[in-house]
């Protein structure tokens, strides 16, 4: 049984409206053994993991070849903190018992700024970022 850990999430605030995030941890679950004899019963690989922020489902979930990270769409969602979970799936799509990891505080979501503001004060703002 591999537990997976998640230790950041980048970006750590994100729109309303939801964005593409990625999820640094460990033991994050890439593929299931293919026995080469065995013909696949699926055109592409089956989910491995499912990732949900506050209950919600987040869309086109990647896990990196090494098990470490993982990317997926998050949907819109109030502004707040929120809830991440990462469960472990089988084969058949199932939620496998106990391989699963739900942190809080690392996900904010805020609403975006839609002030128009001017040339000038963009400028002013991008120089004092860089300084």
């Amino acid at each position: 049984m591999a537990i997976p850990t998640i230790t950041s999430a980048t970006p750590s605030t994100i729109y309303t409206g939801g964005s593409l995030i990625t999820l640094v941890g460990t033991c994050f679950q890439t593929r299931f053994p293919i026995d080469p004899a065995t013909p696949h019963p699926w055109p592409t690989p089956p989910p491995t993991v499912q990732v949900t922020v506050d209950g919600r489902l987040a869309k086109k979930v990647i896990v990196s070849p090494d098990g470490t990270s993982l990317s997926c769409l998050t949907i819109s969602h109030d502004p707040g903190a929120a809830t991440i979970t990462v469960q472990h799936l089988d084969v058949t799509g199932a939620p496998i018992p106990g391989e699963v990891v739900t942190v809080s505080g690392l996900l904010t979501y805020v609403r975006a700024d839609l002030t128009i503001r001017s040339d000038l004060a963009m400028l002013i703002d991008a120089l004092l970022e860089e300084l």
